[in-house]
Order: structure tokens, then sequence, then C-alpha cells
């Protein structure tokens, strides 16, 4: 059974498949599905926001073990990627528009 909450943090250009994210990397999509209902995510918006905030979180808990300075390279790539425009919201909205409209045609398994 597909999980559009699942669905929408794998289409995500920075936590989804291909980054390299540690949601993209450590997460099954069932395990990821029990995380968001551990958490209490129940919206499309929602689960793109946690898993930006725990990528986040798990990018700047690595910064702990760094060595330092203030050029280092996972400073630089952290910096790189809290900066990076993303207009998750208006991707987030119009996905679950789109999977609502096909599970109400009874195309969305």
């Amino acid at each position: 059974m597909k999980n559009i909450l699942t669905d929408a943090i794998r289409a995500n250009k920075r936590v989804g498949r291909g980054s390299c994210s540690s949601i993209d990397e450590c997460y099954t999509d069932d395990e990821l599905a029990k995380a968001l209902v551990e958490a209490g995510v129940d919206t499309v918006k929602g689960a793109i926001r946690w898993a930006l905030d725990g990528e986040a979180l798990f990018r700047e808990q690595g910064l702990n073990q760094r060595w330092g300075d203030d050029t280092d390279p996972q400073l630089a790539s952290y910096k790189a990627w809290v900066n990076q425009d993303d207009d998750y919201e208006a991707r987030a909205e119009s996905l679950a528009a789109a999977r609502e409209e096909e599970a109400a045609h009874g195309r969305g398994e």
C-alpha cells in the first residue's frame, strides 16, 4: 500500500531518493511510515517538515565532531544545505492535492 507521506518525503530533493540524506540512506519506507506515526505526523506538509528538521538536526550534530576550523568542509556543507532555497511547501501541497485526486478516482494504490 502506498503512503502519501512517505512518497512526499521520498520525492523531496533535499531528503528524498538520491539525496544521500540520513532519511534516504537509513530508513526503509516501512520504518519511515512508522516514525511518522510515532511523531504524530499526519499531513504531507508536516511529513516534509519532519524530515527536513530531522536531517538538519542530524547534520548539526555532526558538526560537534568536526575539526573546528571555520573553513572546514563539513561546516561549509552544513551551511550550504541549510541555506538551500527549497519551496517544499508549494510542492507538498501540490503533491497532496494530486494524490487526493488520484484516490478519489480509485487510482491511488
